[in-house]
């Protein structure tokens, strides 16, 4: 089994501001299959002072791209999405059988200047 640890998740309230906006604060989860087969991976999050959300089973086609939104209120057509309570921090732990390139971002609307952090996540088994 592969997996991914992402240690450091937060997910920013809404502000007024932002409902003028298209940007939502959010976080994503992406996941690329460049082989012949679809892939199951599996996303499992954990919190500081409550029970963890786990094996949430999501589907990468062949050759395809998968979004996985964590948040609320921000969509991108095609992405799938996983409820997280916003303003809690939180810890993310992908696995799969399929050997995929993950990657995480961080989008954070909460003042003018928006923020945007995104990294490729590297496999630690």
């Amino acid at each position: 089994m592969n997996e991914w640890l992402i240690p450091d998740g937060y997910v920013a309230s809404s502000t007024p501001d932002e409902k003028k906006s298209r940007w939502y604060s959010h976080e994503a989860i992406c996941a690329l299959n460049i082989s012949d087969r679809d892939a199951e991976f599996f996303v499992d999050i954990y919190f500081i002072d409550s029970e963890p959300i786990m094996g949430q089973k999501f589907v990468v086609g062949a050759k395809r791209t998968s979004r996985v939104i964590l948040g609320e209120g921000y969509h991108i057509p095609g992405a799938q999405s996983l409820s997280i309570p916003t303003d809690t921090a939180f810890s993310v732990r992908v696995r799969s059988q399929a050997d995929l390139a993950i990657q995480y971002t961080r989008v954070d609307t909460r003042s003018a200047k928006n923020a945007l952090m995104s990294t490729l996540v590297q496999k630690c088994t």
